[in-house]
């Protein structure tokens, strides 16, 4: 007979990352996929989970829910990134006008 052995809370500890949530799945290459995983693309911004969904919720970032699944299309990430580095660049310029003219 063969002894059975539970899992033990630190063995699933360990799948998980520093801030209790799974690590994303090894798969394919991020580089050849249409869309992410909010794990992966807080990863690929270099912000935290938190900090996406809170873009997600409150920013416009563009992101799919199917069956409860949540996907965010690579080329849209890519749009919406260009987007805010644009409309923060005209905010500052509209700043240095208003500074100049005071």
């Amino acid at each position: 007979m063969t002894a059975r052995r539970s899992r033990g809370c630190s063995e699933v500890r360990d799948q998980r990352g520093h801030d209790g949530h799974r690590a994303p799945r090894e798969g394919p290459n991020l580089d050849t996929r249409l869309t992410l995983r909010p794990p992966e693309a807080a990863q690929a911004l270099g912000v935290s989970e938190r900090t996406l969904r809170k873009w997600m919720r409150d920013g416009g970032l563009p992101y799919l829910r199917r069956d409860g699944i949540v996907l965010i299309p690579r080329a849209e990430l890519e749009a919406w990134l260009r987007d805010q580095v644009g409309s923060s660049s005209h905010t500052d310029e509209l700043a240095r006008e208003i500074l100049r003219d005071l």
